[in-house]
C-alpha cells in the first residue's frame, strides 16, 4: 500500500533533522559533496548503497540503476524527491527537494556553496529557481503517495459568519432568506459596509457622522472617526432631521445608518412609510439585502454581482463597473469558499429545524439580454420589432462615390541619414538599473507577410522578443565570478531596456523596451542569460479585459433626464478604453482616492470619475456624411484627441477621505493645446456660486463668482468677485502646456504649467456656498475654433504630490471623421483581442515602438508618413531575399462592404400607453432613404417627433405643458415596489424625480407619479409648490416619459462595388465586414476606396533585407523607399531585427510594398 504524503514528510524531516548544519562523507572519497548527502539518503532510508555519478548524472543513475521513478522536470515535485542540475561548471549539483514552490523550490542539500573540487557547505536548507534541471528520481517507497485529508467537522454558518468578524450573524442569515440574497454574496457586503456593527458611517458633515470634528449623540460625545452606535431614539432624532413631515428632504446631508449603511434619504423615507425601523439590526440587514436584490436580479455571476455592487455603492452605472463593485465580487468568492459545507438552521413553523447545506458554488449564468418592450397593461410584454417608430424624417447631405485615385507619391528620402561613419559600433542593456554589455543578443519585431497594415485587417498586434547574454558589469572578484545561489537569476517581469550606437557610445538609440519572459534566465560562472518580451501580453491578462456600458450619440441623462446629452463618439475612445486596462494611457490616471471628476475627452465626454449629466452642442452642425450632425467635434492635439464644440455638466464624486467643499483644497489639471484667441472654461458650481477657471489668448485666469448680473445689458452675465490671471508667453501658447490650477483651503492660488510654479496673490474670500455646501457640478466647455483642452481632472486633496508629472504611453494618430454613433455592450473582452479587431475592422495600425509605446494611428496618418531613407544596393549587406509577392487570389476587381447601423431605442410611456421609438443620426442613412424606409411603426401608432427644443416650464407655459403630448421630462425611472426597494430601470414607473426648469437659470424640483390603472385610465401626477398654476393631477393622455436608451444594430450592405484598374486579372469581388466599428456609409466608402488601391495588384515583398551600414531611424512601421533595378517604390516596415556578437550588430529588415 502507497504511503500517505504525511508519512513521507514525516519520515524526511525526522531522518534529515538531526543533520543539519553536519558534513557527511557516506562514500569515504572526496568529504563534504553533494553527493554524500543523496547517499547517506539512499543508506537510511532506502535499502541501498552508494550510486556511481557526478551530482549532474545521479538523478538519471538512481533510476536506471535503483529502481527510482522519473518525474517530470515541469511536474509538480514532492518531498524527497532526489533532483540533478547542471551549474555551468565541472559535475554539476544534486539535492533533495523539501516543497515545491511553483517556479522555486525548498530543498536540503551539501556543498551548496562551494564546488566539485573546493567542497564547501555543511546540510542545509536553501530556496532557489528552478532553472537547468536535467532530472528528477522518485524513490520506489514514494511513488504514489497522496495526501489524505481528514474529515472537517461541520459547522454552522453563523459560527463561520462569527469567527470571519461579523456581528449579527443571525440577522444576516435571516436577512439574506428573506431578500432571497444568496448567503455569501450578504456576508460580503455586510463586511464592506460595517462588518455587520449597528452604527452610523462616517460620511463627512453627515448627521450622526462624527467626521470631521465629532459629534454628540444620546449625550455622549465622539471624537473625530469614532463610531457611533445607532439606537431607536438617535435614529428617530435623524429621521426628524432628514425628512419633512410629508416625506420630503430637508436637505440636510444623510450618513449610512445600521449594517448596511442605508444612506439615500428616500430609502429612509419609503422605509418609514412602510414601518420599517431602520435602527434594527435585523430589519436593517433585510431593508438593505432586498435592495442588492433588487440590482442582482436573480443573477450571482460576476459581472451581475460587481454590477449589483456599484449600483448599491454610486447608484448609476454611468462609469461602468466601479472597484466597489468588483471587491464586492472578490469578498463574496472568499465567503463562498469559507460557508461551503457549512449549515443554517432553520427553525420553521414547527420549530423542529432543517439542516441546510450551504452549496459550494451558488453562482448562476448572467441573465439573457433585457426583452425591449415594457410591460402593457393586462401583464403581457411587447416584443418590440426591430423596425418601430424611427423618428422625424431628417435633412441629408448627399453622399458619392468617390473615384479611386492613386494615393500621392511619397517622395524618396535621402540615400544617408546622417549617421555618419561607423566606428565601434556597440550595444548596451539596462537591467537592475545598471548598464551591461551584451556578448551575444538579438531583438526582433516579426509582423510576418504582408505586415503591419497592408492586409486589410490592419495590424495584428504582437510582441517583439529576444535573448540576450551578458558579462558582469564590474570587475569580477571572487574566483568563479557568477554564483547561481548567491546572485539571483533573471526574474519573471524585470525590466530590459537595449540601445545601440554607431559610433562608440557617443550617441545613443533605444531599439527595445520590454521584461524578462515567463522562460526567465539562468546564471553560470561568468554570464547571465535570459530570454525577453514587450509590454504587448499586458493587454492579454485577466486583469486586462474590458467592460464598456452600451452609449448612443443621444442619450437622455442619467440624472434628471433632460433630453439628449450629446455625448459625442469616437473610435479612439475605445481604444483608450481598452489600452487602459493594459496600463497604456494617453492622459493621466485619475487617484482612487482624490479625484472627484476625470473626463480624458479621449473622443467622448463620458467621464472616467464622476456623473455626466448632461452634454450640449454648442454650435450645430447640418447633416454631415462621417459625424453625426447633432454631436461635438474632435481635433487632434499633443496628447492626441480631445472633444470641441460642448458644453457638459458632470456630478462630482467624493472618497471618504475628499469633501466637495473648500474646507478641503481643490485642484483642476488639464492638457491645453495651441491657444487660441477664443476661451476654455472650467467651472467649479455650487448652487449659485462658482470658481471660474479661462484659458484664452490674455492667460490662464481664475474668478471667483456669486451669481448673476442683473444690470441692464449684463443679464445673463456671472457677477465677478475678485480674479487673478498669469500671462502666458507667445512660446508657452504655441506649444500648448500640462496646467494644474491650485485651490488652497486658506484661499491661496498657485498656478503650474508644465511644472513652472507662479502664486498668486490670495483671495480675500471664497462665496459662502463653496464652503457651507458641496459642490454641485464641475462644468466644461469648449467652442470649435478656439482653445481646445483634455484630460480634464478635479481633485480634493491636501497632498499635492498626487498631481504628479504624467508621462504618455498610448500614442493616438487618429482620422478625425471615424466617428461612431453608438458602442454595444462590451463585456469582458481581453483588451488585446478589442484592439486587434478594431484594426481590422476600420483599418487602423496598432503596434508597439521601440520605446515601449503603443500607437494607434489611422489610414490616412499611416499613408500620410513620409520616407525616412532610401536604401539601393549599395545600402543592403547582401543580395535581398527573393521577393514574395500576393498571388492573383488577393487581387480583386471590386470591393463591397458591410457595416452595422446603430439606433437608438427609446423607451417612453404615457399615461394611455407605452410603446418603444426608433431614432437615429440622419448621416447613417444613404441619399434618397427616409426612415419610413428602413422602420415602419406597428399599425395603429402614429409617429412620435421628438426632435424639437424641449419645453420650458414656466408661467407662459403652463396650459400647453399641461395638454400636450411630448418629450417634457426623460431619463431613467426610480422604482419602487411592495418591499420598498428602489432601483433604476425602465417602466411601469412608480416614482420619476425629475426637474422644472425655468427660462432663467432657476430650477425647481418635481416629482411625477404614476398610478397603476386600476380600471381603465391611468392617473399621472406632477406637482411643485414653486410654479403657480401647474396640474396635480392629468387623466387621460397625460405626460411623456422617456426611459433610457437603448442601441440597436442593423446590417447595412454597400452592394455597389468600387471599380479599380484590376479587371485585367479576372479577380473576384472583396467584402470587408466593418461592424460597429464603422457606421456610416461615408466611412465605409473611405476604407473601399483604401482597399480598391491596395487589392488592384500583386503587391511585393522581401522577407529579409540586410541593411550594410545599421540604421536606427529605420523603426517599426516606418516608411522607406526602396530603389532596386531602377525602379523605386515606397515600403512599410514591417519586421525589425537587431542582432549582435563578435561580428559587430546588424540591422534586418522585413519590407512590404504599400501599393501599386
Amino acid at each position: 500500500m502507497a504511503m500517505t504524503l504525511a508519512a513521507v514528510k514525516a519520515e524526511v524531516e525526522n531522518w534529515y533533522t538531526p543533520l543539519l548544519g553536519q558534513v557527511i562523507d557516506a562514500d569515504g572519497a572526496y568529504p563534504g559533496q553533494c553527493v554524500d548527502l543523496i547517499h547517506r539518503f539512499g543508506q537510511d532510508l532506502h535499502g541501498h548503497g552508494s550510486t556511481w555519478g557526478n551530482g549532474d548524472a545521479l538523478a538519471d543513475n538512481l533510476i536506471k540503476n535503483r529502481g527510482y521513478a522519473r518525474v517530470s522536470v515541469s511536474s509538480t515535485w514532492q518531498i524527497g524527491d532526489v533532483v540533478s542540475k547542471w551549474t555551468g561548471w565541472y559535475g554539476g549539483h544534486v539535492f533533495i527537494v523539501l516543497e515545491d514552490l511553483g517556479a522555486s523550490v525548498r530543498y536540503l542539500d551539501q556543498n551548496g556553496t562551494g564546488s566539485a573540487d573546493a567542497a564547501n557547505g555543511p546540510i542545509t536548507i536553501r530556496t532557489a529557481k528552478k532553472a537547468n534541471i536535467l532530472a528528477v528520481a522518485r524513490p520506489p517507497r514514494y511513488v504514489g503517495a497522496k495526501a489524505v485529508t481528514a474529515p472537517v467537522p461541520v459547522v454552522s454558518a453563523a459560527e463561520v459568519l462569527s469567527s470571519g468578524g461579523l456581528s449579527n450573524a443571525s440577522a444576516i442569515i435571516a436577512g439574506a432568506k428573506a431578500a432571497g440574497v444568496p448567503l455569501h454574496i450578504a456576508a460580503a457586503i455586510v463586511e464592506k459596509e460595517s462588518l455587520g456593527r449597528n452604527v452610523y458611517g462616517r460620511d463627512s458633515g453627515g448627521i450622526h457622522s462624527s467626521r470631521p470634528n465629532g459629534v454628540t449623540v444620546d449625550g455622549v460625545t465622539y471624537a473625530p472617526g469614532d463610531l457611533v452606535p445607532v439606537s431607536r431614539d438617535s435614529y428617530r432624532v435623524f429621521l426628524s432631521r432628514l425628512l419633512k413631515s410629508d416625506g420630503s428632504w430637508t436637505g440636510v446631508k444623510s450618513n449610512g445608518v445600521g449594517p448596511m449603511q442605508i444612506t439615500y434619504w428616500g430609502y429612509h423615507r419609503d422605509a418609514r412609510r412602510a414601518g420599517i425601523d431602520l435602527s434594527n439590526p435585523a430589519k436593517n440587514i433585510e431593508f438593505g439585502l432586498r435592495i442588492l436584490a433588487g440590482h442582482l436580479d436573480g443573477s450571482y455571476g460576476k459581472y451581475s454581482v460587481e454590477r449589483a455592487g456599484t449600483l448599491y455603492n454610486a447608484g448609476t452605472l454611468a462609469n461602468g463597473v466601479n472597484g466597489y463593485g468588483r471587491d464586492l465580487w472578490a469578498k463574496s468568492e472568499k465567503w463562498r469558499v469559507q460557508l461551503a459545507g457549512s449549515t443554517i438552521v432553520d427553525d420553521g413553523a414547527d420549530g423542529g429545524g432543517e439542516t441546510v447545506i450551504v452549496p459550494e458554488n451558488p453562482e448562476t449564468p448572467d441573465p439573457a439580454p433585457m426583452v425591449p418592450g415594457p410591460p402593457l397593461p393586462g401583464g403581457q410584454v411587447d416584443i418590440i420589432p426591430d423596425d418601430t417608430d424611427p423618428g422625424p424624417r431628417p435633412a441629408l447631405e448627399p453622399v458619392s462615390t468617390v473615384e479611386v485615385k492613386p494615393l500621392p507619391a511619397i517622395a524618396p528620402a535621402p540615400l544617408t541619414t546622417g549617421v555618419g561613419l561607423m566606428s565601434k559600433p556597440m550595444a548596451r542593456v539596462k537591467w537592475r538599473d545598471e548598464w551591461w554589455y551584451p556578448t551575444v543578443w538579438d531583438v526582433e519585431w516579426e509582423q510576418g507577410i504582408p505586415g503591419p497594415d497592408q492586409a486589410p485587417w490592419g495590424s495584428g498586434m504582437v510582441s517583439a522578443t529576444g535573448s540576450i547574454t551578458l558579462t558582469r558589469p564590474v570587475p569580477l572578484l571572487q574566483r568563479h565570478g557568477w554564483n547561481p545561489w548567491r546572485d539571483n537569476i533573471p526574474v519573471l517581469g524585470e525590466p530590459v531596456l537595449v540601445e545601440v550606437s554607431m559610433n562608440g557610445g557617443d550617441t545613443w538609440h533605444r531599439v527595445f523596451t520590454g521584461k524578462v519572459d515567463s522562460s526567465a534566465g539562468a546564471v553560470n560562472d561568468f554570464e547571465v542569460t535570459m530570454r525577453v518580451s514587450e509590454h504587448v501580453d499586458r493587454l492579454a491578462t485577466a486583469e486586462s479585459t474590458v467592460s464598456i456600458m452600451p452609449k448612443n450619440f443621444r442619450m437622455p441623462s442619467p440624472v434628471n433626464g433632460e433630453r439628449y446629452m450629446s455625448i459625442g463618439l469616437h473610435a479612439a475612445s475605445v481604444t483608450a478604453e481598452a489600452a487602459a486596462e493594459g496600463g497604456f494611457r494617453a492622459t493621466p490616471h485619475p487617484h482612487y482616492a482624490a479625484t472627484i471628476m476625470a473626463a480624458p475627452m479621449l473622443g467622448t465626454m463620458w467621464p472616467e470619475r464622476g456623473v455626466l449629466e448632461s452634454s450640449r452642442t454648442i454650435v450645430p452642425k447640418s447633416a454631415s456624411t462621417t459625424t453625426t450632425s447633432d454631436s461635438p467635434d474632435f481635433v487632434r492635439t499633443w496628447w492626441g484627441l480631445t472633444v470641441t464644440n460642448t458644453w457638459s455638466c458632470y456630478r462630482p464624486v467624493a472618497h471618504p477621505s475628499a469633501t466637495l467643499r473648500l474646507d478641503q483644497s481643490k485642484a483642476i489639471r488639464c492638457f491645453v493645446a495651441p491657444v487660441k484667441e477664443g476661451p476654455a472654461f472650467i467651472e467649479l458650481w455650487w448652487r449659485n456660486h462658482s470658481i471660474m477657471l479661462t484659458v484664452d489668448w490674455r492667460g490662464i485666469t481664475v474668478e471667483t463668482q456669486d451669481g448673476w448680473r442683473t444690470d441692464k445689458g449684463a443679464e445673463g452675465w456671472r457677477n465677478v468677485l475678485y480674479g487673478r490671471t498669469r500671462p502666458l508667453s507667445d512660446e508657452v501658447k504655441a506649444k500648448g502646456f500640462d496646467l494644474v490650477v491650485w485651490l488652497g483651503r486658506d484661499r491661496s492660488l498657485s498656478i503650474s504649467v508644465d511644472g513652472a510654479v507662479s502664486n498668486h496673490t490670495p483671495f480675500p474670500s471664497y462665496p459662502r456656498e463653496t464652503t457651507s455646501q458641496d459642490m454641485s457640478q464641475i462644468r466644461v466647455t469648449t467652442r470649435p475654433g478656439a482653445t481646445q483642452i483634455g484630460a480634464v481632472q478635479v481633485y480634493s486633496t491636501e497632498d499635492r504630490k498626487i498631481v504628479e508629472p504624467f508621462t504618455r504611453n498610448l500614442i493616438l494618430d487618429v482620422d478625425t471623421e471615424d466617428s461612431l454613433f453608438g458602442i454595444p455592450a462590451i463585456e469582458g473582452v481581453l483588451a488585446l483581442d478589442l484592439l486587434r479587431e478594431q484594426a481590422e475592422k476600420l483599418l487602423v495600425t496598432t503596434y508597439m515602438d521601440e520605446a515601449g509605446m503603443l500607437w494607434s494611428v489611422g489610414r490616412s496618418r499611416m499613408d500620410a508618413r513620409k520616407s525616412v531613407r532610401t536604401l539601393t544596393e549599395h545600402d543592403i549587406a547582401k543580395d535581398p531575399a527573393p521577393r514574395w509577392a500576393v498571388g492573383r487570389a488577393s487581387v480583386f476587381s471590386g470591393i463591397t462592404g458591410t457595416h452595422m447601423q446603430p439606433s437608438a431605442s427609446q423607451t417612453r410611456m404615457a399615461s394611455a400607453a407605452a410603446t418603444d421609438v426608433w431614432e437615429g443620426p440622419s448621416d447613417t442613412l444613404r441619399p434618397g432613404e427616409t426612415w419610413e424606409d428602413v422602420a415602419t411603426p406597428p399599425d395603429g401608432v402614429d409617429w412620435i417627433y421628438v426632435d424639437h427644443a424641449p419645453t420650458k416650464i414656466g408661467a407662459a407655459t403652463i396650459d400647453l405643458v399641461n395638454r400636450d403630448v411630448g418629450s417634457v421630462l426623460g431619463g431613467a425611472t426610480r422604482q419602487t415596489d411592495s418591499d420598498g426597494k428602489v432601483a433604476e430601470g425602465l417602466p411601469s414607473v412608480t416614482w420619476f424625480n425629475g426637474e422644472a426648469v425655468r427660462a432663467s437659470w432657476k430650477a425647481y424640483p418635481v416629482e411625477v407619479r404614476y398610478t397603476p390603472p386600476e380600471g381603465v385610465v391611468a392617473r399621472f401626477q406632477m406637482s411643485t409648490p414653486k410654479v403657480a398654476g401647474l396640474s396635480a393631477r392629468y387623466e387621460g393622455v397625460g405626460f411623456l416619459l422617456r426611459a433610457r436608451a437603448r442601441v440597436a444594430w442593423k446590417k447595412v450592405t454597400t452592394p455597389r462595388p468600387l471599380a479599380t484598374n484590376a479587371e485585367q486579372y479576372d479577380g473576384s469581388t472583396y467584402e470587408h465586414d466593418g461592424g460597429w466599428h464603422i457606421q456610416s456609409p461615408a466611412v465605409m466608402d473611405k476604407v473601399r476606396v483604401r482597399l480598391a488601391q491596395q487589392f488592384s495588384q500583386p503587391l511585393p515583398a522581401h522577407a529579409s533585407i540586410g541593411v550594410a551600414r545599421p540604421d536606427p531611424s529605420i523603426t517599426r512601421a516606418s516608411t522607406i523607399t526602396l530603389s532596386l533595378d531602377g525602379i523605386s517604390t515606397p515600403h512599410r516596415v514591417v519586421g525589425v531585427r537587431w542582432e549582435g556578437g563578435p561580428d559587430g550588430i546588424q540591422q534586418t529588415l522585413a519590407l512590404r510594398q504599400i501599393r501599386p
